[in-house]
């Protein structure tokens, strides 16, 4: 019997009995010989298939999938400077803040990337209504204020508000949370 050393071979000419041949297509040929007589050849096909098309759609596209909300402009959350928000609201804790960069919310001027929510919390309330809440750290100048500031927000529909200040922003879907910084 031959070693596998590592790289695959693709066979040209029928195999001799013992060798070890590593390629997809031997593979399926050695699946055939064994399962078909027991499953029969269509159920054979469609098992092929529906392998195929799970290793297609693994984990990795599964996370490309994943949707998150951002606001389309910075929102005033009761703060000086406002701030761009995402969520993702199939996640309990999914929510991220940034501010904004020189373009709005499609940069951001903090980093080193966009920061996750302290204590956040994401609660679908209705069918169309997500209740946000999150806490953003401040730095304090004196010892007599709050070290950070709790925002709560309303998702409805496409509008994201801020009940405090009464803002109102429309949201975007994006399917990844790399915001370029751009000052």
């Amino acid at each position: 019997m031959l070693p596998y050393r590592g790289r695959l071979v693709t066979p040209t000419k029928p195999l001799k009995p013992g060798r070890i041949v590593r390629s997809g297509h031997h593979r399926l040929g050695v699946l055939w010989r064994l399962l078909s007589p027991v499953i029969g050849p269509t159920s054979f096909a469609v098992a092929v298939l529906f392998t195929v098309a799970a290793c297609e759609r693994g984990p990795a596209d599964q996370i490309g999938q994943q949707l998150y909300l951002v606001s389309s402009a910075p929102i005033s959350v009761g703060l000086p400077q406002h701030l761009c928000v995402a969520v993702e609201p199939t996640n309990s804790k999914g929510v991220w803040w940034w501010e904004p960069g020189a373009t709005g919310c499609a940069t951001r001027s903090t980093g080193p990337s966009v920061f996750a929510a302290q204590d956040a919390s994401v609660t679908s309330v209705s069918s169309n209504r997500i209740e946000i809440r999150f806490r953003v750290p401040l730095h304090r100048e004196t010892t007599t204020q709050q070290g950070a500031v709790d925002i709560m927000m309303i998702l409805e529909g496409n509008q994201l508000t801020v009940p405090a200040t009464q803002a109102r922003v429309a949201v975007e879907h994006r399917r990844a949370l790399d915001i370029p910084e751009r000052l």
